[in-house]
């Protein structure tokens, strides 16, 4: 009977660490898949298009005020 109890703890125990386990990869899955989002979105706007004139990022001269 004692040992049918401490099995039935350990197996408890072992449930509850495994849905804590569950949550936490969820919740990493959650941000890693919001980082990626706002990673492909830096991408798009620091994309460097055909005809700009000016590039602070390669030394380009600033346009002319005159």
């Amino acid at each position: 009977m004692a040992l049918a109890q401490v099995q039935q703890i350990q197996m408890l125990r072992q449930l509850v660490m495994a849905q804590m386990n569950s949550q936490n990869v969820s919740a990493a899955n959650q941000v890693n898949a919001q980082v990626q989002s706002n990673l492909a979105a830096q991408a798009v706007f620091s994309q460097q298009y055909p005809g700009d004139s000016f590039n602070p990022t390669n030394n380009a001269p600033a346009p002319s005020q005159h």
